[in-house]
């Protein structure tokens, strides 16, 4: 076996019509013959050589899912910043004063794991053809964005709102950061001012919805909070949705349409993660009037579900077509 390859084989069973005889009248029996289909994944390009060939010249009946079309890694570190700038986003803009301390901090530490995810799966943006996006830099603003989360959670635990509120400003830059550095060198067919509000817009939306839906269930230990946090903090998602279908329909304009039927279904259900979740959320205040704040979780949880499907198909799109659905 040369240098750098890997073996795989496959056993496939090929019945033969071709009987063995165990004797004259006696019964035939079938023979089965076993044929072992062999995939070499050859070393990259630039080790190619005799002991190691390249990967263009030896035909593979699987897809390569290591850095192609099928690949899904580089999207986990990306989501899970653009989700900690939401979440960061929505503690920053919204008032404070009626909400519990505790809300906060179980906040600060869903985006303090959301971090060590990140800095995690970050090797996952570098490329071999392209730019090296997950630098010493960026792990470093990563880390700090978890410090960060910690002794936020810390200050919201001893009641130091003030506190509090400068580690969840340090958490939003350190996020908005982490967006930055990602889409630098990204291939996009949109001007990079719309690549990166789309990012942060779409950050907002997915965190806005995750704490809002939270912030539904806190209603359930703190009982005694007034009805005004949470109409807020859905007036503050509303807008999100409202500036997300504005620029998902800049892109429209200027990208070009998918040119595939599998894409243009992915279009359709990312559409219906926009125009569902504003409709539903318009339902959530007709709902609080009414005071029931359990209903209104539970129509939150359908936005949800709806924002992170459009959201995900979305990022498929952007990774087969270059441009922020």
């Amino acid at each position: 076996m040369s240098v750098g390859q890997t073996i795989l084989s496959v056993p496939r069973l090929e019945r033969s019509h071709s009987l063995a005889h165990r004797g004259a009248g006696k019964i035939a029996y079938p023979t089965y013959r076993v044929e072992r289909v062999v995939r070499r994944r050859a070393c990259p390009t630039r080790l190619a050589g005799p002991s190691c060939p390249a990967v263009g010249n030896i035909p593979s009946r699987f897809p390569d899912t290591r850095g192609g079309r099928y690949d899904f890694a580089p999207m986990v570190p990306q989501f899970a910043l653009r989700l900690i700038f939401g979440m960061s986003l929505t503690w920053c803009l919204l008032p404070r004063k009626e909400v519990t301390s505790g809300f906060y901090r179980i906040q600060m530490l869903v985006t303090l794991g959301l971090s060590v995810l990140t800095a995690l799966t970050l090797s996952h943006l570098n490329r071999e053809d392209g730019p090296l996006r997950a630098s010493t830099g960026f792990y470093a603003l990563v880390i700090a964005t978890a410090v960060g989360s910690f002794l936020g959670s810390v200050m919201w635990t001893l009641e130091r709102r003030s506190a509090g509120l400068r580690y969840a400003v340090a958490v939003l830059l350190g996020s908005a950061g982490g967006l930055f550095l990602a889409a630098r060198g990204q291939e996009s067919l949109v001007p990079h001012w719309l690549e990166i509000a789309s990012q942060l817009s779409g950050g907002w939306l997915i965190g806005g919805a995750i704490s809002t839906m939270l912030l539904g269930h806190w209603y359930l230990t703190a009982t005694g909070m007034a009805l005004r946090p949470l109409q807020q903090f859905n007036t503050g998602l509303l807008i999100a949705i409202v500036l997300r279908i504005v620029l998902a329909g800049a892109v429209l304009i200027w990208a070009p349409w998918p040119p595939e039927t599998t894409q243009k279904i992915w279009l359709s259900l990312r559409w219906a993660g926009l125009i569902g979740p504003l409709i539903l959320t318009l339902m959530v205040f007709r709902v609080l009037r009414y005071r029931n704040t359990q209903s209104a979780t539970g129509v939150l949880y359908a936005v949800d579900i709806l924002i992170f499907l459009g959201e995900a198909t979305a990022a498929l799109l952007a990774r087969d077509l270059n441009a922020p659905y």
